[in-house]
């Protein structure tokens, strides 16, 4: 029997899903993308690689009054609510690479 998802959590993965696809579409000039879903029971994991102009993340974020890097800071906070974590790599001309990984079991759930 196929069990689902809470829906407030497809509603956090369908948003962070969402906010991802759309900062390949508006920045990364990207010519392939790489999506990789599991659900393992233990964990949901989403893994979205682009081949686009990367960007420097050490200083992505550092000013806020710009707005760069809030929707990335956004999901990191969406991910934090249930208990997950978003990690994001990524370098100038090297493309991006967001991980997004959310126990679903108490076994899964470290620090809890």
């Amino acid at each position: 029997m196929e069990e689902n998802l809470p829906p407030e959590l497809q509603v956090t993965l369908f948003r962070m899903f969402q906010e991802v696809t759309m900062n390949i579409a508006r920045h990364a000039k990207a010519t392939n993308v790489c999506i990789s879903i599991k659900n393992d029971r233990k964990a949901f994991i989403m893994n979205i690689e682009d081949d686009g102009q990367g960007f420097d993340t050490t200083t992505a974020f550092d000013n806020k009054h710009t707005g760069r890097g809030l929707g990335i800071l956004g999901m990191k906070e969406r991910a934090a609510q249930v208990n997950g974590k978003l990690l994001v790599c990524s370098a100038p001309g090297h493309g991006t690479i967001v991980l997004c990984t959310i126990p679903l079991s108490p076994e899964g759930q470290h620090g809890q």
